[in-house]
């Protein structure tokens, strides 16, 4: 990255030194050039999960693909995979069901 940009690799030092955590190791990036792709994808990176899923959302409402995606994770949680769900409150406020987290104690995930 240094040889290729000075300024692209300052920024990675930088957030390597203060998480600890490498940014750069090769491990691709996957473009969906349309959501319905993206989410075939999940869908199915969701249902290969064996210990934990992390997931997070910009806004979380209900609807088809909610859905789809809750029915997986009812079933995770039951087998025992840890659920984490990150939602972004201010962007979530006007579409997210107010009852959300707590049907999502029924389901185990954490929020």
């Amino acid at each position: 990255i240094k040889a290729e940009n000075k300024s692209v690799y300052k920024q990675v030092k930088y957030l390597n030194n203060i998480t600890g955590y490498p940014v750069y190791e090769s491990q691709g990036v996957e473009y969906f050039p349309t959501g319905e792709k993206y989410f075939k994808s999940l869908i199915e990176d969701l249902k290969k999960a064996k210990k934990f899923i992390c997931i997070e959302y910009f806004i979380l409402a209900k609807g088809k693909l909610w859905e789809d995606i809750e029915i997986i994770l009812r079933q995770k949680a039951a087998s025992g995979v840890k659920i984490k769900i990150i939602v972004d409150e201010w962007g979530s406020m006007t579409r997210r069901p107010r009852d959300f987290f707590e049907e999502a104690k029924d389901i185990e995930i954490e929020n």
